[in-house]
């Protein structure tokens, strides 16, 4: 049955399998090529790795789901390596035979590892979407949260994994959990630039005005992180563009700090107050003025933030500056040009 290997010949070359799996890739020419074992041959010789790997990384529940899951497949990918007719028996048995022997070791799949993920994040984390779908079969709840209360949706929409993120939302996942921060999945992909995740949550009714700690809001994330077309998707989907968080920063003063120009007539244009102030009287051109790196975004920002009615005579609260003031305290000579024009512009009207 077994060719010319016996099972005790097998035994040992199971044994140099899983003893130093790498040096088996020079050691197999001098024993035998793997490739002549017999599929029932070959799987044993998966199980006995597996094995070893969950016994080596499993101790007193003491593991990680992501290291556990990533060393699986760095073994299975050396398997390959060894002979390609592994890849084949590798797809189809390595999910069936590794979980089986967690069961055996009393390993529950629902259990948190010692930094309190769950197994279902560990397969997002590491982009494996074949993986996700057989823990969801397995039963595995996708709303789980690990303990600071992030679930595997969270993860797919932050990396972009619209894959991922479409199988989670067919099988019900709670699209607007938050984590301990007040994140939810919307943020995270809004934040990371991901439009096409942005809409897809969006099209199954996720709150595009939700709000995280502090009262922050999706669109300000988008904003500060200039994804233009994201902040026009969710303004176009009723994102309130006045929102502010508990210090009254709204998405305005995010783009108007960080140069983002266009972002900032996008919301001017759609009804966001050009002089809002925060908890300390600034409002968007002071903020947009007021840092010590200087380029020609915020320069531009500043000239339409003024074409657009910005008050240079408000003062803020702590140091009574105005826009002018904070230009000139910081030697901001093409601003302070600006201001003094645009005034004069406003006495000669």
């Amino acid at each position: 049955m077994f060719k010319s290997i016996n099972y005790i010949n097998f035994i040992l070359l199971s044994c140099i399998f899983f003893n130093n799996i790498i040096a088996m890739e020079t050691e197999v020419s001098n024993i035998q090529n793997i490739s002549e074992l017999p599929p029932e041959i070959k799987l044993e010789v998966i199980k006995n790795i597996l094995e070893k790997e969950i016994k080596d990384t499993v101790k007193d529940n003491n593991f990680i789901w992501y290291n556990l899951i990533k060393n699986v497949y760095q073994q299975a990918a050396k398997l390959r390596l060894i002979d390609k007719d592994f890849n084949a028996l590798v797809q189809a048995e390595l999910y069936k035979i590794f979980f089986g022997l967690l069961k055996s070791h009393n390993i529950d799949i629902n259990n948190l590892d010692k930094n309190g993920d769950t197994a279902l994040i560990a397969a997002v984390q590491l982009g494996r979407e074949d993986l996700v779908k057989l823990l969801i079969r397995l039963g595995l709840s996708v709303n789980r949260k690990n303990k600071r209360n992030e679930t595997a949706l969270m993860y797919a929409a932050g990396k972009g994994l619209e894959n991922i993120v479409r199988l989670l939302l067919e099988h019900r996942t709670s699209i607007d959990d938050k984590d301990d921060y007040g994140t939810t999945a919307l943020m995270k992909a809004s934040f990371n630039g991901h439009i096409d995740i942005v809409k897809l949550l969006i099209e199954n009714k996720a709150n595009v005005n939700a709000r995280g700690d502090h009262g922050r809001t999706t669109l300000m994330d988008a904003s500060e992180q200039g994804h233009y077309e994201i902040v026009k998707l969710l303004i176009d989907q009723g994102a309130n563009v006045n929102a502010h968080d508990v210090w009254f920063n709204t998405a305005l003063m995010e783009a108007s700090f960080h140069g983002e120009t266009n972002i900032v007539k996008l919301l001017i244009d759609q009804g966001a107050n050009v002089n809002a102030k925060d908890d300390q009287g600034r409002t968007a051109l002071m903020k947009a003025i007021d840092q010590e790196e200087f380029d020609e975004n915020i320069e531009n920002t500043v000239k339409l933030l003024l074409d657009y009615g910005a008050d240079v005579d408000i003062r803020d609260n702590n140091h009574h500056e105005s826009a002018l003031d904070i230009a000139e305290r910081l030697n901001h000579k093409a601003i302070v040009k600006l201001i003094k024009e645009h005034k004069t512009k406003q006495i000669n009207k």
